[in-house]
């Protein structure tokens, strides 16, 4: 079964899983009908090429208006859009970059997910509410592992993420070059430069303890 494929129907059973709790506002921030996928970036074939540098990034959350939304809405990836006007896009085609060792790659050969698929709280603006993040997490954890495995990455870029990737996927991220990094949405301007050069190095640390 191709990556598609099997990504398409996890997330099937991982929105079901939210109806389970929808009631409960400790794990989910929104109604359990919100759900935005995610994955791979461009197509499964160009991701596959990118071996043996297959990236994921990992980020925090969905971030939607959700206001006025209705159960049949069809939710869908913002990073499929490539808007690169986007400084979140940005950072990621940056670090791409460095990764690749090369200028001329494009973010459609990497893949990215949320963890938490179900958004942000509208009462607390862009930030991540964490205790409601956390419980989410780990309620979901074998949903999050599952994409994991399902994309099968060779490098992991973890965008405030890396303690709670960590703890899902466990032994599983042995052979996996993990890199710890804040998440990008707060970088701007010369910070830019920064964020990068910084990724630059953690991700040389990470690539040594993998020789």
């Amino acid at each position: 079964m191709c990556t598609q494929k099997k990504l398409d129907e996890l997330f099937i059973s991982w929105r079901n899983a939210q109806e389970v709790v929808n009631h409960d506002r400790n794990v989910l921030n929104n109604p359990a009908y919100v759900f935005t996928p995610d994955g791979l970036i461009g197509d499964e074939a160009t991701y596959e090429m990118s071996s043996p540098k297959k990236v994921l990034y990992v980020l925090q959350e969905s971030h939607l208006n959700h206001a006025g939304l209705r159960p049949n809405t069809k939710f869908e990836s913002w990073a499929k859009k490539l808007d690169m006007s986007n400084q979140i896009m940005q950072r990621l085609q940056g670090m791409q970059e460095i990764i690749m060792k090369s200028d001329n790659v494009s973010l459609k050969s990497a893949a990215y997910m949320n963890i938490n698929k179900n958004g942000n709280r509208m009462d607390n603006g862009s930030s991540v509410y964490w205790p409601q993040f956390n419980k989410y997490a780990k309620l979901f954890s074998q949903f999050v592992k599952e994409e994991i495995r399902i994309l099968s990455p060779e490098y992991i870029v973890c965008c405030g993420t890396y303690d709670t990737v960590i703890n899902i996927i466990g032994d599983e991220g042995n052979n996996i070059i993990i890199v710890d990094m804040i998440h990008p949405s707060g970088v701007s301007g010369k910070n830019k430069i920064c964020y990068l050069q910084k990724f630059r190095t953690r991700l040389e640390e990470a690539e040594k303890k993998h020789l």
